[in-house]
């Protein structure tokens, strides 16, 4: 990290280089480095700094943490919400047996700390978690409101949603569309003027549908340094219904971004393909370009599906009612993008509510991974590969309903 100037400490003892200083706070965690902030200003203003941010991101030792969040109503207004988070890897030692209950397992739960809710919805509707990038939190609200929020910082910034534009489509006037929205990091735009190597953007894909059918779906992208909004693309075609086939599960966007590129399912009888069936679309966010991916062959359209990225890679999760009342869920992995899918793991229960369920992540050792059910209120549970079984997970302070994000802790804000 190239910085010049020097840190001289208290009574003159030590000038210690810019540089020499930077190497020495990136070899610590997020947490630890604020703490610093209190030695001098000019520690203050270095690590406050987007360029020593970005430098201590790349080098990052830190452990991913596991934040839960309510979803908020503005409706509640004597209900702040909850924020509940813990080191990710420490989730390792909650394991809970059938024959156990619940007993002594918040006691092996390491490090779980409440923190206060960030914001206040300012117009009515649901405000829930929606995507996270490089520790920040991008949260959404139905009634048009957009906020981010870095945990390990607590520092946020809000703004607002812009409105939907119905001009020359008339037979979209007056009704209220769906929207999700993906918080990413874009290399696509950088050029050698620039003077960082990435933005962070957040992609609105917005889908209006009128009660006679068809459809118009249109994206808005917000980029956080430029504070501004663009509209970059509208499809008054068939791809735009895919949003309706994966309704707004908790903590669950129905886009995902990988590979530069935002994914969505999509009826494949509207791209030629076979009636009953999904595909996913996507849209590369640097060229425009859209395409298509398959999905894992013979899945048909009895199966719900959910779009996920888990350790980087497309992940598609099916269920499925089966005999005598069985529900089956399949989970999908495209471990090279655009390659064949390996199936990762599957089971079966009893209960209905269990064929909303969706994986967060592997564990550290990545024999396991964490899947979020609903049952009929939400949990984790650990599903181990080998042997496969999959065993609950108890954390003190957990709301019945909640949305689960893995965030990394670091010291990148809003406008870095």
């Amino acid at each position: 990290m190239d910085i010049g100037g020097e840190i001289t400490m208290p009574a003159g003892r030590i000038s210690i280089p810019l540089d020499v200083a930077a190497d020495i706070l990136c070899s610590l965690p997020a947490k630890s480095v604020l703490r610093f902030k209190a030695v001098s200003k000019a520690w203050c203003s270095l690590i406050d700094s987007p360029d020593f941010a970005r430098f201590h991101l790349s080098a990052s030792i830190d452990v991913p943490m596991l934040v839960i969040v309510t979803n908020q109503r503005s409706s509640d207004v004597d209900n702040p919400g909850v924020v509940l988070s813990a080191d990710f890897y420490s989730l390792d030692d909650v394991e809970v047996d059938d024959d156990d209950g619940d007993g002594g397992a918040s006691s092996r739960l390491r490090q779980v700390r409440p923190r206060s809710y960030p914001f206040k919805p300012r117009k009515a509707g649901t405000h829930a978690l929606g995507s996270s990038c490089s520790g920040i939190l991008a949260f959404g609200s139905y009634g048009g409101d957009l906020d981010f929020w870095n945990p390990t910082t607590n520092r946020c910034y809000s703004t607002s949603l812009l409105d939907f534009d119905p001009s020359g489509y008339p037979e979209f006037m007056g009704l209220q569309p769906r929207s999700t929205t993906v918080f990413y990091q874009d290399t696509n735009t950088c050029s050698s003027s620039c003077s960082h190597d990435h933005q962070y953007k957040l992609v609105q894909k917005v889908v209006q549908q009128p009660h006679g059918g068809g459809s118009i779906c249109e994206f808005q992208s917000y980029n956080l340094e430029a504070n501004g909004f663009t509209t970059f693309h509208t499809l008054p075609d068939d791809s735009a219904g895919g949003h309706l086939l994966c309704e707004h599960v908790s903590g669950c966007s129905t886009c995902c971004f990988v590979n530069g590129a935002l994914h969505w399912l999509a009826p494949a009888s509207n791209y030629d393909g076979d009636r009953g069936q999904y595909v996913i679309v996507a849209l590369h966010l640097g060229t425009l370009e859209r395409y298509k991916l398959p999905l894992p062959v013979g899945l048909k359209y009895r199966y719900r599906a959910i779009l996920r990225i888990l350790g980087g890679s497309l992940c598609a999760t099916f269920s499925n009612y089966g005999n005598e009342g069985r529900y089956g869920i399949d989970v999908w992995v495209m471990k090279e993008y655009g390659g064949d899918w390996t199936k990762l793991l599957n089971f079966t229960t009893s209960h209905k509510d269990h064929n909303w369920v969706y994986p967060i992540a592997y564990s550290q050792s990545r024999d396991k991974v964490l899947l979020h059910f609903r049952d009929p209120y939400e949990n984790l549970q650990w599903y181990h590969l080998k042997p496969e079984k999959l065993i609950p997970i108890k954390i003190p302070g957990a709301p019945k309903f909640f949305q689960p994000m893995l965030c990394l802790p670091t010291l990148v804000n809003y406008r870095s």
